[in-house]
Order: structure tokens, then C-alpha cells, then sequence
């Protein structure tokens, strides 16, 4: 091999091997719609994300991650703490799509089934987690005891910091009303998210802005 040709694999080598890193370190890459934020900073259109990155929406935004075989769609006024397999719901709704996620909500944690994909909806109200099986099965535990909720069923969940006693009140099942009040949630989701990305197809994939 000439000198030249050796220069010139060395140099891919160093180009490309950090961004193979890179796309394998990342929990997925974002379309940001409206104001997001990553830790605190404006995200423009779209770019990877890591673990243990805040994601945050201000009104008429949304955000999406996909990758790893999930897709994290993170309503308006929402945020959350992204992780390698955990996923923070800090505040507001998320609708997640995926066949191993699980979404932490203070004392409560729901567990995408395993078998067949699930999708399902997690919203933090009132001091309660409302989830929503919108397809597969999905597993909700409130610290106490764990429910295998079906689709187009739903459960409340009383939510407590870790060093604060449990609620009196436990896991109920949602009735029909307020189970259609999140199958409109996660509708107004779908929709804002579908219609951002069609208007940001054209923008460059760039990282967060840094002041």
C-alpha cells in the first residue's frame, strides 16, 4: 500500500470511528417542533440525543425521538429525562411506541410488553400518572402491585416521592370517559407531531445551540 492510500485509510478511520460512537451511544435522534429544549438549551431541528439529556416543550411544541427500536413523542409543556432504556417523565405527556421501553414516573413504572409492540400513552396530572394502552399490553406498577393493562384500557395512578408515605387511594381503573379523554391526548399528539415533521423535512440536521 503507497503512502498516499495508507494516509487516506487513517484518516477515515479517525472521521468515522467517532461517529459510529457516537450513533451507538445515542438513545435516538430528535425532531424538535416549536421550542425544545436539551439541558436547558434550544434544540433546533433535528439531531442525536443521549442519556441522561433533559428534554423539555414549551406551548405548541413538540418533540420526537426515534431510534432503538422506540418512538418517544413528547407532548406540549411536557419533560423528560431520557435514559438507555428508562425513560424520566418529569412532567406533562409522552406517547412511546416500542417493544422494551419502561417510563418512570416517581413511585410508578410502566413496561412495554415484550412480545408484540406496544404503544401507550403516560400523562402526570393532579399528582397522578394516567397511562393509556393504545396497542399490545403494557404493565403499570405503583410500588405495591402490578396491573397488565390492556389496549383501549387505562389506569390512575397515585403518585409519592420515594422518602414520602404511599397514597391511601391505589391503582384504579380509568372509566370509559376519562379513557376517552386520553385517546384525544394522544390524537392531539399524533397530529401536532406528524404535521411538524412534514414542515421540518427540509431543515439540516444540527446539534442543541450553545450560547
Amino acid at each position: 500500500m503507497s503512502k498516499r492510500l495508507l494516509s487516506l485509510a487513517c484518516w477515515l478511520m479517525v472521521v468515522i470511528l467517532p461517529l459510529e460512537a457516537v450513533a451507538a451511544d445515542a438513545v435516538g435522534m430528535l425532531t424538535s417542533i416549536g421550542t425544545v429544549l436539551v439541558d436547558s438549551r434550544p434544540a433546533t431541528a433535528s439531531g442525536a440525543v443521549f442519556a441522561g439529556e433533559v428534554i423539555e416543550t414549551r406551548t405548541k411544541s413538540k418533540a420526537v425521538v426515534a431510534g432503538q427500536g422506540k418512538t418517544i413523542s413528547l407532548a406540549e409543556n411536557s419533560s423528560m429525562r431520557l435514559g438507555a432504556r428508562v425513560l424520566e417523565l418529569q412532567s406533562g405527556a409522552v406517547l412511546v411506541s416500542s417493544t422494551s421501553s419502561v417510563v418512570q414516573v416517581e413511585n410508578a413504572r410502566i413496561t412495554a410488553g415484550s412480545a408484540t409492540p406496544s404503544k401507550f400513552l403516560a400523562r402526570k396530572i393532579n399528582g397522578e400518572l394516567q397511562v393509556l394502552a393504545l396497542e399490545g399490553t403494557v404493565y403499570v406498577t405503583d410500588g405495591q402491585q402490578t396491573t397488565s393493562v390492556p389496549a383501549s384500557k387505562g389506569v390512575s395512578v397515585p403518585l409519592h416521592r420515594d422518602n414520602a408515605a404511599p397514597a391511601a387511594k391505589g391503582m384504579s381503573w380509568m372509566n370509559n370517559e376519562e379513557v376517552g379523554i386520553l385517546i384525544v391526548v394522544a390524537a392531539a399528539i399524533v397530529a401536532g407531531v406528524t404535521l411538524g415533521i412534514v414542515n421540518s423535512q427540509n431543515a439540516k440536521p444540527v446539534s442543541p445551540v450553545v450560547p
